[in-house]
This record gives C-alpha cells, structure tokens and sequence, in this order.
C-alpha cells in the first residue's frame, strides 16, 4: 500500500473515534461556500483548491467538488478509493456509521476533501434532498468548520443549491461576452430567488488560463505559490 494509503486508514479511524464522542461544537453552524463560474471560467476549481487552502490557515476546511470530468484526481494525484457519490449512497441508505462516513474524507495540504463523482451521470442524479443530507451529517457528526462547495453546470436547480450558501464566489473574466453571461444569471438568480441572494455573490476576475499548468509534483502547492495563487491571497485579503 502507498504511504497515502496507510496515512488514510490511520486518519478514519481517528476521526470515527473523535465522531463517536461527539465534538464540543457541533451543532454551532457551519459555513457553507459556494464556487460557480456563470461563464464556465477554466479556472474555477485551481480558485477553490487555493481558496480552501488559504482558509484552512485558521478553520477546518472540508473542500467537496461537484463538478463533471474535473481531471481532479490525475491532476493532484488522488487516490482515493471513495467519491461523492459514495457517500450519497450511503447518507440515502442511512448506512452512514463514523468510520463509513470517514472513509470518504481524505487529506491534501491543510484542508480536507471529498473526491468529485467518477462517474458524470450521478451528478445529475444529485438532488436538493441528497444535498441537505450531507449538509445535516456534515454539521451535526463533524467538527468542519466550512464546506467549500465546486458547483459545476451538471447541477440541477443551481439557485436552489447556492441558496445554502453564504457567501458565493463567481469566477469570471473581463469582456463584453462575459458580461453579458454574467448579467443572465445574476437575471435568472433574481427571478426566481427574489428574496436578495444575488447580494451574496461576489465576481472574482481571474485574468488567468490553465494553458501554463504542468504534470509533475505536488499540484496544489505549486498552485497555492504561483502568481495565481499570490492573486488570490490577495484578493482575500
């Protein structure tokens, strides 16, 4: 087995161990960030590895990709075992036990993650229930400070899923095309969400594309110390 392998088992049961004596602050809130790009921007996910990474300075971060054909796994080189749709599996099933649960949650730099759907058609199948299920287990069985959500375009009902959220981050990138996608969806929000949810989103300029990513090494923190990365710590601050 690989040494990621070995450290994984060690860290589920750990974290079973820790669930089973229930933690002094669940049931406190947790933090739900929303990443989606209206305009599909290349760069979404590289912002919220970053982004999560930059948070998990001060908060336990649990970072959960729900995207299609992400590439996720090859390009940081996961091997994880279990994805998403795992665990949606098995909050549907009620089958959910400490050390189950756990087996779908593996560690990269200072955060923790969720690997995205394997297969494309489960997202699709992902619905609001099978969402609040896992927003439910996350907070009441967990001690995650914030879940960083990756929406991608397979999302059904994408007001209703950022609607969880609070605060959501939207990549985009200058132009008059862009703009005008960009005008759309802030539209559709305020049509069928009137209730000010638009007011949540904050457009982030990634002047920024993913021709310049190489194979090789650790990926994320070649991406956290980039001038990629510089931008966005900067941004944040």
């Amino acid at each position: 087995q690989s040494m990621e392998v070995i450290l994984h088992e060690v860290q589920v049961m750990t974290l079973a161990g820790a669930g089973s004596r229930r933690m002094e602050n669940i049931g406190t809130g947790m933090e739900v960030i929303g990443v989606y790009s209206p305009i599909c921007h290349e760069m979404q996910m590289p912002f919220s590895m970053v982004l999560s990474s930059v948070l998990a300075k001060q908060r336990r971060i649990l970072y959960i990709n729900l995207m299609q054909n992400t590439g996720f796994l090859q390009l940081f080189d996961s091997q994880a075992e279990y994805d998403i749709g795992d665990l949606t599996l098995r909050l549907r099933r009620g089958t959910t036990e400490s050390e189950q649960f756990f087996q779908s949650i593996y560690e990269m730099g200072d955060f923790s993650y969720v690997a995205p759907f394997r297969n494309p058609e489960q997202l699709g199948e992902f619905q609001m229930d099978d969402y609040r299920k896992l927003l439910a287990h996350l907070e009441e069985n967990t001690k995650f400070d914030t879940v960083v959500f990756d929406f991608g375009t397979g999302i059904p009902s994408i007001a209703a899923f950022l609607e969880e959220c609070s605060s959501i981050y939207c990549p985009v990138k200058e132009g008059y095309f862009y703009e005008c996608q960009k005008a759309e969806f802030v539209h559709y929000l305020e049509q069928v969400k009137p209730d000010g949810m638009s007011e949540r989103l904050q457009f982030v300029n990634l002047p920024f594309t993913a021709k310049g990513i190489r194979g090789g090494g650790n990926m994320l923190e070649q991406l956290v110390w980039s001038e990629f990365g510089d931008y966005i710590r900067d941004y944040l601050a």
